[in-house]
C-alpha cells in the first residue's frame, strides 16, 4: 500500500495507518463519506516522518504493521512535540486488558479491538475531531 498526500482542503485531516488493504478502502470510504480529507500509509517504518510531516488532525493507526509496530510508531509520535496532541485511535486485533493499557499508557486516546463496529470508530473519529460543516450551497436563482 502507498501513502496518498492530503488534498488542499480545508477539511480536518486524518491519516490512516493500515496495511490490510480492504480495511484500509473501507476506513478511507467511511471517512471520506464523513468529510475528511485521508491520507493512507501501510507500513510503519515511514508512518513517523511521514504523520510529521502531513501534520494531520487525527490519526487512525493499526498496531500491527510491518517495518515498525504501531505501538512503536504512537511511542515515537509522542516524543515529538509537535505530534504530542494529534489524538491517535489505535485499532488492532489486540483485544486483552494488558494490550488496551498499553496502548492507552503510549498515548492513544482511543483503543479499538478488531473486529470493531464502524459506528464505533466514527463516533470516536467524531468526538476527538468534530465533524466538518457540509459545504455551503449556493442559493437557486430560480423562484418556485
Amino acid at each position: 500500500m502507498t501513502m496518498l498526500g492530503l488534498p488542499l482542503t480545508s477539511a480536518p485531516r486524518v491519516v490512516l495507518v493500515e496495511d490490510d488493504r480492504n480495511m484500509a478502502l473501507m476506513l478511507t470510504y467511511n471517512l471520506e463519506a464523513f468529510g475528511y480529507a485521508v491520507a493512507t500509509i501501510g507500513e510503519g517504518s515511514t508512518a513517523v516522518d511521514a504523520i510529521a510531516g502531513l501534520e494531520p488532525d487525527l490519526v487512525v493507526l493499526d498496531w500491527h504493521l510491518p517495518g515498525l509496530s504501531g505501538i512503536e510508531v504512537l511511542r515515537q509520535l509522542r516524543l515529538r512535540l509537535h505530534c504530542r496532541r494529534i489524538p491517535i485511535v489505535m485499532v488492532t486485533g489486540r483485544n486483552g486488558a494488558d494490550d488496551r493499557a498499553r496502548a492507552l499508557a503510549a498515548g492513544a486516546d482511543v483503543f479499538l479491538a478488531k473486529p470493531f463496529p464502524l459506528a464505533t470508530l466514527m463516533q470516536s473519529v467524531t468526538v476527538l475531531l468534530p465533524r466538518p460543516a457540509p459545504p455551503e450551497v449556493a442559493p437557486s436563482r430560480h423562484r418556485a
